[in-house]
């Protein structure tokens, strides 16, 4: 009895099982139809007025086009289309419910990321808090656009002036909420790049003042946002082949090859989504140009400073050894090698020079009988009480003393 009891259980759950399998296969199959009927509208493929959608009073409506930004992040993200689906779905009801029965919301989800809400006889929504909550509860950014107040058969011709418009995105910045009249006052607007802010921001990038350089872009920026798409789409272009221009006379001018800072940079800008990010992509590109051009520049100065070494080394006994010398061999000025020097090594070369004397001093003192006073002409000095002082000053005692105290023989 008690395994007929299992084994009726287990049967009763297989039927419950495959019951509740095409249930929800069935309510899959409504929803996707249900979907595909709402895009063919929106798409002029059928009419709103022939689909059965619309509620019977229906004489305006509303579309509303809800973007999800940054959506290769989703599709990282979600890999699977289903997940993605089902996420835009989330999207679509979110708003549905923050919209109220009134509006009759009809809400679908295109392949991108592109959410679809059709609001009937519409009244008054806050679609700044819509976007908020989306965000709050879904944690991500959308971007929503707006068309005006139509009639049933201007649907599809409202949504498809709002996709050719969604390239907005990237003057209003993503999070925006964007009307007809904002698009349409934009398009009115043109704004070209002065030539004279391009040559100034060359000058700055040359003279690595990045931080001026990144003020002008900021404006340029700035005014390239205010105008409309198209000449947008210019300017950016301009910009960007300034940029590149630029940043490889830099690479050219301190003889570091060119490693890909700038490469395609038109093609890469106009594939980002806001201005903001732009400027944050040049900063970048810009920071790095500034941080090779340093690198390079202290490994040539550290090259110069150890053939500086090597040459005063070689000479530092000769009593009228000075950089002047070395200057004079380098083909470079002497203030320019002092400089460096200094740099480079924290000391000047002056006293290297006498370290450097000082320490074959007193290797002689350590190693040889030879009297001190010849040791003192022979490593380069030329005054004794100024060596004797000196020495005392460094080593802590007197040359005899050292001798005495280091003698290796």
């Amino acid at each position: 009895i008690a395994l007929l009891f299992v084994i009726s259980l287990f049967i009763t759950m297989l039927i419950f099982r495959f019951i509740w399998k095409n249930i929800n296969n069935q309510s899959e199959a409504i929803a996707l139809n249900r979907r595909n009927l709402i895009l063919s509208a929106f798409h002029s493929e059928t009419s709103f007025d022939s689909s059965g959608l619309l509620e019977p009073d229906t004489r305006e409506a509303i579309v509303v086009i809800i973007t999800i930004d940054g959506y290769a992040g989703l599709i990282e993200r979600l890999d699977k289309t289903s997940d993605r689906n089902l996420f835009k779905d989330k999207i679509c009801k979110c708003a549905s419910s923050l919209l109220g029965e009134d509006s009759h919301p009809i809400a679908a989800y295109e392949n991108d990321e592109r959410c679809i809400l059709l609001l009937q006889n519409p009244g008054v929504y806050d679609f700044e808090k819509i976007r908020d909550r989306i965000s709050s509860e879904l944690d991500l950014s959308v971007s929503i656009f707006l068309s005006n107040k139509c009639l049933i058969e201007g649907i599809a011709a409202e949504y498809d002036f709002l996709c050719k418009s969604l390239p907005y995105r990237l003057l209003f910045g993503t999070g925006c909420v964007v009307t007809v009249e904002m698009i349409e006052e934009r398009e009115m607007t043109s704004y070209s790049i002065p030539e004279a802010m391009l040559r100034k921001m060359a000058e700055e990038i040359l003279k690595l003042n990045i931080p001026g350089a990144l003020l002008i872009v900021r404006e340029l920026l700035q005014g390239i946002s205010e105008g409309s798409f198209r000449s947008a789409q210019m300017n950016l272009v301009n910009l960007s082949n300034a940029l590149d221009d630029t940043i490889l006379k830099l690479l050219n001018n301190n003889a570091i090859e060119n490693n890909g800072l700038s490469d395609a940079l038109a093609y890469k800008v106009l594939k980002i989504e806001s201005i903001e990010e732009i400027y944050s992509y040049i900063e970048d590109m810009l920071l790095n140009a500034e941080s090779a051009v340093e690198q390079n520049k202290n490994s040539r100065q550290s090259d110069l400073v150890n053939e500086i070494m090597r040459i005063a080394k070689e000479n530092c006994k000769n009593r009228t050894f000075s950089i002047d010398i070395v200057a004079e061999k380098l083909g470079m000025t002497s203030a320019y090698l002092g400089k460096v020097f200094k740099r480079v090594t924290g000391e000047t070369f002056s006293r290297f020079i006498l370290n450097e004397r000082m320490t074959v001093a007193c290797k002689l003192l350590a190693e040889t009988d030879e009297p001190i006073d010849s040791i003192i002409y022979s490593v380069g000095f030329g005054d004794t009480p100024y060596f004797y002082k000196l020495f005392k000053q460094l080593n802590g005692c007197t040359p005899a003393k050292y001798r005495a105290t280091h003698r290796t023989r």
